[in-house]
This record gives C-alpha cells, sequence and structure tokens, in this order.
C-alpha cells in the first residue's frame, strides 16, 4: 500500500479498520453477561456460578475495593511485573527496529523485509493459543503453581535460545526462522502471565493486570533506546544477545509467583 498509495495510506486504511472495530466492540460488547442477548440463562448460570437458571435472579455483581496494599506486599504481584517487563522488552525490538534490522544489516528488499517483519506475529497466532492449551493441561496434572511455572519456563528458554541462536547465524533464512521462532514464544510465555493474574485473584485480577501491563510497557519504553545504543556501539548481535539475557531474567521472576495462592 505504501509504494503504490503513498505512505499515509495505511495509516488511513489502519484508521478505518479501527473505527470499524470501535463500532462493533460498542454494538456488540455489554457491561455484564445478562445484558448481552446473545447469552441465554443457562450460560449466564455457569459463569456466575449460580444454579438457578432464571436470567432475574443473577445477583448484580458489587463493585470491589481493590486491596492495593496487600498486591504489592505479594511476591506474586512482583513477579509478573518482573517478568512481562523482561518479557516485553525483546518483544518490542520486533515492534520497532526489526524492520530496520532486516533491511540494513540483513541487507533484504523492503518487500522481503515487510514479510518477514509480519512473520513474528504469525507464530503468535499459532503458538498463544498452544500455550494456552499446554498451560492447562500442565496446571491439571502438575498443579497450578509447578504447571504454570513449567509452561512459561518453556517458553522463555525457546525464545531466549532461538534469539542467541539467530543473531549468530549467518544464513538470513534460517536465522530469521529462529529470530521469528523466539518472537512466537515469547507471546506465548507473555500468555501464561495473563492466566496467572486471573489464578492469583480472581477480584482484582483486573487490576493485577493492569498494573502488571504498565510495568511491562516501561520495558517497551526502554527497549527501543537501549537496543539502538547498544547495537550502534557494539553491533546488532550484541542487541540481541542482551534481549536474549533479558527474556532469560524474566524466566528467574517466576520463582516469586505462585499461582495457587490467592492474594486476597
Amino acid at each position: 500500500m505504501a509504494r503504490e498509495w503513498g505512505w499515509r495510506t495505511p495509516f488511513f486504511g489502519l484508521g478505518v479498520v479501527g473505527l470499524l472495530a470501535a463500532y462493533v466492540c460498542y454494538s456488540y460488547v455489554t457491561d455484564r453477561p445478562q445484558e448481552n442477548p446473545r447469552v441465554n440463562a443457562a450460560e449466564i448460570a455457569i459463569i456466575s456460578g449460580n444454579t438457578d437458571t432464571e436470567l432475574n435472579s443473577v445477583p448484580q455483581e458489587l463493585k470491589a475495593k481493590v486491596p492495593w496494599r496487600k498486591l504489592f506486599s505479594a511476591p506474586s504481584m512482583w513477579g509478573l511485573m518482573i517478568s512481562h517487563f523482561c518479557l516485553v522488552y525483546p518483544v518490542y525490538i520486533f515492534f520497532t527496529w526489526f524492520f530496520i534490522y532486516l533491511v540494513k544489516i540483513r541487507g533484504m528488499t523492503v518487500s522481503r523485509a515487510s514479510f518477514w517483519g509480519s512473520a513474528p506475529f504469525v507464530a503468535n497466532i499459532i503458538l498463544v493459543p498452544l500455550w494456552g492449551w499446554f498451560s492447562d493441561r500442565a496446571a491439571a496434572k502438575l498443579g497450578k503453581r509447578r504447571g504454570r511455572q513449567v509452561t512459561a519456563w518453556t517458553g522463555i528458554a525457546c525464545s531466549a535460545l532461538l534469539l542467541l541462536s539467530g543473531s549468530h547465524t549467518s544464513s538470513n533464512s534460517l536465522a530469521l526462522l529462529q529470530l521469528t521462532i523466539a518472537a512466537g514464544f515469547n507471546f506465548a510465555a507473555s500468555a501464561v502471565l495473563w492466566t496467572t493474574c486471573n489464578d492469583v485473584s480472581k477480584k482484582s485480577s483486573g487490576s493485577i493486570s493492569g498494573v502488571m501491563t504498565t510495568f511491562g510497557s516501561l520495558g517497551g519504553w526502554a527497549s527501543p533506546v537501549v537496543t539502538a545504543t547498544v547495537a550502534a556501539k557494539l553491533g546488532w548481535t550484541y542487541a540481541l544477545d542482551l534481549a536474549a539475557i533479558v527474556t532469560m531474567i524474566s524466566g528467574l521472576a517466576w520463582f516469586f509467583i505462585d499461582a495457587d495462592t490467592a492474594i486476597e
């Protein structure tokens, strides 16, 4: 689109898609399940845990006060925040510098770099649902704490190792395949964090995930700056090696996360 009709065209196109998505969400999404005409009484009973399937018998949920002191004194909260920070850091390389890396360092044409630039998000589509399935099976077999840890550690280890090997591989196709899958495993490991937010607190999971996301965004803020600085002074291989090390640190944070213990 940018090549044929100018660089502004993709922005306008995505803006239209955003408006359509907003309209669909506003028209369909409701505050509570019982307000949605497509949700039947039996489904509402399952969601609320109420055996009475009468639509009008489901009470409105009371607004709960978030126990911020308890949240920030819990090791699980800090583990989630640190792990997300360290996972968002490498993934923002794919959002910001990856295309430049493909063109300038790997010597690719713009069209080929565009293809490989989108590949990590295709890996995301495949690996995140698969890791959700894997996480649930591991939690059922090993318990929530150990199951979530094993699932997250597997994704984190695969992502870090593929980042390291991909940055040192001379063949473009092989290197980019490794980096693509590394990004997919990163997204997959991150997905386990969201599940764990609900494990450690059902009432405050939204607040926990919000704080975790904010802290993760700090990793996204630091990533483009640090990556560019390291790449300019030491080279891109070192920049990607650093991202792999940061990824491994996210795995260490999981020693503090206990999905079996509710914060409240």
